[in-house]
């Protein structure tokens, strides 16, 4: 088991350079609760399983045949494409498909009292505690989350 300690952030512009060498990523759900997530990335595949929550989760990770994969995102009715590029120390996730122009930015952390900024080139803003924009209502929902209104002021 492995407890996983993240921030996620909407990006709404991100430099080319921080885009390169991305792979491609696909991933569906068996289950949504408990999160129970194939993926499949390159020819390597995992079954992962993650409790409730946002920013500290548990995480149990296995890598599994391909083949096995493959049959299993067949049983899903809905799946997520992205592509990951790692830079920066981000992953920065760039979504196709019905989720086409959604880019997600994470941060994985050492403890939940470490601060983290997105650098000063990267626009966005921080939705770790949005259930939106987790992956799994994500593909669920097969919808771009709408930006936060702004309140206007009186």
């Amino acid at each position: 088991m492995r407890c996983e300690v993240e921030r996620k952030f909407r990006i709404t512009y991100v430099p080319a350079r921080y885009l390169r060498k991305g792979k491609r990523i696909v991933q569906a759900y068996l289950s949504f609760t408990p999160e129970v997530r194939i993926r499949i990335s390159g020819i390597r595949a995992y079954i992962t399983i993650k409790s409730t929550g946002s920013l500290i989760r548990d995480e149990f990770e296995y890598r599994i045949p391909l083949e096995d994969a493959k049959h299993l995102l067949k049983l899903c009715k809905k799946k997520i494409v992205k592509t990951r590029y790692r830079s920066g120390g981000f992953i920065f996730d760039v979504y196709h498909r019905a989720l086409q122009g959604l880019i997600i930015a994470e941060h994985e952390l050492k403890s939940i009292h470490q601060h983290v900024f997105l650098p000063k080139d990267i626009i966005g803003f921080e939705v770790t505690r949005n259930s939106k924009y987790k992956n799994r209502n994500l593909c669920r929902y097969q919808k771009v989350p709408s930006f936060p209104k702004k309140s206007r002021s009186p």
